[in-house]
């Protein structure tokens, strides 16, 4: 006899499991069914293109090396996680820091002024 088996049932099995039939619907049925029921008007639905902000935070990255960063510049205000970062920060041109941020869309990217 195995060490799993005891009696001839399986001991990771739950015995009171039954499976479900629940039927895999397409996302054309589903729309279907939800176009003929009515919701209230502040629901967010597959059909709403209206629907509330996101209550999610959003994530922020480092302007260097795209890692969550915990810090702010003080003097650009450029995003960085880490010492090395911070310290490479204060060794950029004004036009390398500029692009950083023109690329996050703070300020307008203009090469010739």
């Amino acid at each position: 006899m195995s060490a799993s088996k005891t009696r001839g049932t399986l001991l990771f099995k739950n015995p009171a499991y039954r499976k479900r039939n629940a039927k895999r619907r397409s996302l054309k049925q589903i729309l279907a069914t939800m176009s003929n029921q009515t919701v209230g008007n502040n629901a967010a639905t597959f059909l709403s293109i209206a629907a509330p902000p996101s209550e999610k935070l959003k994530l922020r990255y480092s302007d260097v090396s795209g890692l969550k960063f915990r810090y702010r510049h003080p003097r650009n205000n450029l995003y960085f996680s880490n010492v090395e970062e911070y310290e490479r920060i204060n060794r950029m041109s004004p036009l390398e820091i500029r692009e950083h941020l023109a690329f996050r869309g703070i300020i307008q990217h203009t090469l010739y002024k």
